[in-house]
């Protein structure tokens, strides 16, 4: 019972505070968005007054930095309206997973699938699950050596925050893992041993230190250089798994980076 009203009052803060924030996202971009449009016609009017080359591309390159912040703020913000379906989690792995091979983002690491057969269909929105996988990705290329190793995955689970349950005999592609030291984040719609499906993003980095491992979903917070990143892609991402119904937390990896790990429950009676 416990457990029960501190997942119930874990999930009240998060969904607060991604209101909150999201509220705040949306009027800064607001806010921002016009001078910032203003700007970038006064650079161009420079740049066509003779101004020094070196000053106006540093000027713009700082402007589209900027832009790329203010979209990814807006796409924070932005509720999503399309209804939640079924979908095949596996062929969004997939299709993820094809995506970045066909632009060449995999040429300096070892990309591999590991996707269980049998796994149930989620309750979800696919063009979303896919740009949070494919966000998820990047970052583990990012994160990972030259000739290191990403392992992108799917897997039948049974989710349980606290004990863990015994494996079926009778299905051996329903697996379950002893419960972490920490504690895993979990909704009050989930009932014990909620079954569903674990998407799972893997790498051999540095990875992420215990104390960081949930500052990491926060607006603005990235362990990456000054000027690599907004430190908005993971906030987007676990504000698209809460909307969708799911949880996202990351673990230490056993490639020995960070494991990304998203679990989204079973569809049951929604529409197609």
């Amino acid at each position: 019972m416990t457990e029960r009203l501190l997942d119930a009052q874990s999930q009240l803060v998060r969904s607060e505070k991604l209101a909150s924030i999201g509220r705040l996202a949306a009027g800064v971009a607001h806010e921002v968005g016009n001078p910032l449009g203003a700007i970038g016609t006064y650079v161009e009017v420079l740049r066509r007054r003779g101004a020094d080359q070196e000053i106006t591309v540093g000027m713009s390159r700082e402007l589209e930095r900027l832009d790329r912040i203010v979209r990814s703020l807006l796409d924070y913000a932005r509720p999503q309206e399309d209804p939640l379906v079924p979908i095949d989690p596996a062929r969004i792995v997939r299709g993820a997973f094809e995506l970045l091979r066909a632009q060449g983002a995999f040429r300096a690491v070892q990309v591999d699938t590991d996707i269980f057969p049998q796994v149930p269909e989620i309750a979800g929105r696919a063009h979303i699950l896919q740009q949070a996988l494919v966000n998820l990705l990047l970052n583990a290329v990012d994160a990972t050596p030259p000739g290191g190793t990403i392992i992108i995955g799917v897997r039948r689970w049974a989710y349980e925050p606290g004990r863990s349950l015994p494996k079926r005999a009778s299905d051996p592609s329903f697996t379950t893992f002893p419960r972490a030291t920490e504690r895993r984040p979990s909704r009050i719609e989930f009932a014990a041993g909620q079954p569903g499906a674990l998407i799972f993003v893997a790498d051999s980095g540095l990875g992420i230190a215990p104390e960081d491992r949930e500052k990491v979903f926060e607006p603005f917070y990235t362990t990456k250089d000054p000027g690599r990143g907004t430190g908005l892609g993971l906030a987007i991402v676990a504000r698209s798994v809460h909307e969708m119904g799911g949880v996202v937390w990351v673990d230490a990896a056993r490639e020995g980076g960070a494991a990304f790990k998203l679990f989204f429950p079973i569809a049951v009676n929604l529409p197609r």
